[in-house]
């Protein structure tokens, strides 16, 4: 992991806390930063797929998909071979 050093004005809080979890200031602040860009990331990707699945034609074209693969299914039989006839 790359770092850089900064100085930053912290409430005591923060000092607390990371005595009573047993890790460094600096270890308790990086942790705290990296579980807030992780979830920023998560945001970002749920927005990015909410965006794309809430367009109507790419909702259109799953719908059609499903559909074609339900007749497939039914043709074909669930193991992707013709169904022997008896």
């Amino acid at each position: 992991m790359n770092a850089q050093k900064i100085a930053i004005t912290i409430p005591t809080d923060i000092d607390n806390v990371s005595k009573r979890s047993g890790i460094s200031r600096s270890g308790f602040i990086a942790e705290v930063l990296l579980e807030k860009i992780s979830e920023q990331k998560k945001q970002e990707l749920k927005e990015a797929y909410d965006s794309v699945f809430s367009d109507e034609s790419v909702c259109r074209n799953r719908s059609e998909h499903r559909h074609g693969l339900k007749i497939a299914e039914m043709t074909m039989g669930r193991n992707g071979n013709k169904e022997r006839e008896k």
